[in-house]
């Protein structure tokens, strides 16, 4: 009874210190997202339009200013299905729609935990 008592009582210390961890974690998310809005408002839109082409079909993307004055493709033309076709694990497919996405995406990762660490590291 008494190693039950103590295996109890762990475990509640645990789950409060993991509950104070994941607490102070939102914390600093939504004080990253607060200080910057734009690019959490293009990361939300982005994120909102993959899922709605991902499951829906549906595309809402804003359509790309290059191709619409020029008519000719951008680099960057066919990196939004290039990554609806990397989180389906189409990874030919992928690299047949834009190339670069294997570039771009990493990168685009990189500057986010760089961006969101120096954040943790000012507060």
């Amino acid at each position: 009874m008494l190693a039950f008592n103590l295996v109890i009582s762990k475990y509640i210390s645990l789950s409060m210190i993991l509950k104070t961890k994941l607490s102070n974690f939102v914390n600093m998310v939504l004080s990253y997202i607060n200080k910057n809005k734009l690019l959490s408002f293009v990361f939300l839109y982005m994120l909102m339009s993959l899922a709605v082409d991902i499951f829906f079909s549906i595309d809402i993307m804003i359509p790309c200013l290059w191709k619409t004055i020029f008519s000719i493709d951008c680099p960057a033309c066919g990196l939004t299905r290039s990554t609806i076709k990397l989180i389906k694990f189409d990874f030919s497919g992928a690299f047949q729609q834009n190339p670069l996405v294997y570039i771009v995406i990493p990168a685009i990762l990189f500057y986010l935990y760089k961006d969101f660490k120096r954040h943790i590291d000012n507060n």
